[in-house]
């Protein structure tokens, strides 16, 4: 799915979310260390990786990749990056692959 340039994805993780995040500040934080985690595995800006949301059903996690900063959802723009930070150019929808890949085979 496509979200403003970017991609929507979702994960579903074998937890109770009653037990993960029982309440709205668990829940929060969750979602937080789950964003730095996902945006840390694929090597990302945190601003790119974005948990939208926790649903019951196991735990579904909505995420929201963003394109490079200057990017947009048009081909063929250049990427500026992040300050002090190599550009990553990587499309959202590349980075959902390799978010996949490590799904997969998480070694």
């Amino acid at each position: 799915e496509e979200v403003r340039g970017g991609i929507a994805v979702a994960l579903w993780l074998d937890e109770d979310l009653h037990r993960v995040a029982p309440d709205a500040g668990t829940r929060m934080e969750y979602m937080s260390r789950l964003e730095f985690d996902l945006s840390s595995a694929l090597g990302a800006h945190p601003a790119r990786v974005h948990v939208k949301d926790l649903l019951p059903g196991s735990v579904i996690v909505d995420v929201h990749i963003q394109p490079p900063p200057g990017r947009g959802s048009e081909a063929g723009r250049g990427s500026e990056g992040y300050p002090g930070e190599p550009a990553d150019t990587r499309t959202p929808e590349r980075l959902a692959a390799e978010l996949s890949s490590m799904v997969i085979d998480p070694t």
